[in-house]
């Protein structure tokens, strides 16, 4: 490494370094002579030149028309060199606590927006009982036809549990409206069903994600299925809660009752 790239190192420019350099083994000199001898351009030269004397580096001597330069020691570098590495290690500091302190508030937005992250089968599961808390009287829910069977071993025990879950819903006396998309053939469990509370419409969406979106109280949430792999989310957010309501209420209305 030559004594130029040794001085971009420590974070000076090419024309900085080689200004500096040609100043240090020549001292006091005029701007042409080292625009000359550079082979540097009249801007370049005097770009480096005033950024040099920004710097620290570079002093002048004499009036504007027999301006020398000439080159601090370079010692003063070693010790602009040596504060930044200071000033590093602290913005890395400061940076490390801000991380730690963002990670902080990540786990306390959660908190306080009381947003749950559920995952797998058994976090379905949990999901759909959550929506039987709270301030719940009404549950509206829109998915795939044929995403609530993928929850249990067989077809059987994912009846039975749509069943449980339907027969204790009822007894809390929560209403259900579910849509119900891209196939109309359901089982008769899946259909309006006065005794559960349960009230089913079916909208043409063959299209449709693999997901359970669900609006509940206060409360929205939703479960996804696709690619094999099961998460959702219940979210307290009143306003929220509200428009996606609003958007479920228009869908009701353009859905075929089953």
């Amino acid at each position: 490494m030559n004594k130029v790239e040794s001085l971009e190192k420590l974070g000076l420019t090419p024309s900085e370094s080689a200004v500096l350099l040609f100043l240090t083994q020549n001292g006091l000199t005029r701007a042409p002579q080292i625009q000359a001898s550079l082979e540097l351009t009249k801007v370049a030269t005097y770009r480096s030149l005033n950024s040099l004397i920004g710097k620290g580096l570079v002093r002048t001597t004499g009036d504007r028309r027999l301006q020398k330069f000439m080159a601090e020691p370079l010692q003063k570098l070693l010790a602009k060199y040596d504060r930044n590495i200071e000033e590093l290690h602290g913005a890395r500091a400061e940076l490390e606590q801000w991380i730690s302190e963002l990670a902080n508030s990540e786990n306390q937005l959660y908190k306080d927006r009381k947003i749950q992250v559920y995952e797998g089968a058994e976090g379905y599961r949990l999901w759909l009982e959550d929506r039987l808390t709270g301030d719940t009287k009404l549950i509206r829910e829109f998915g795939t036809s044929t995403y609530w069977w993928d929850f249990g071993r067989t077809q059987a025990e994912g009846k039975q549990l749509v069943m449980e879950y339907m027969r204790k819903r009822a007894h809390k006396d929560i209403k259900l409206k579910s849509i119900f998309t891209n196939n109309r053939d359901l089982p008769a469990h899946a259909r309006t069903w006065d005794e559960y509370l349960k009230e089913s419409r079916y909208l043409d969406m063959p299209a449709a994600p693999l997901l359970c979106l669900s609006m509940f109280g206060s409360r929205m949430g939703f479960y996804s299925g696709n690619d094999g792999i099961y998460r959702g989310v219940i979210i307290d957010d009143r306003f929220l809660t509200g428009m996606l309501s609003a958007i479920f209420d228009i869908l009701w209305g353009q859905s075929e009752p089953l």
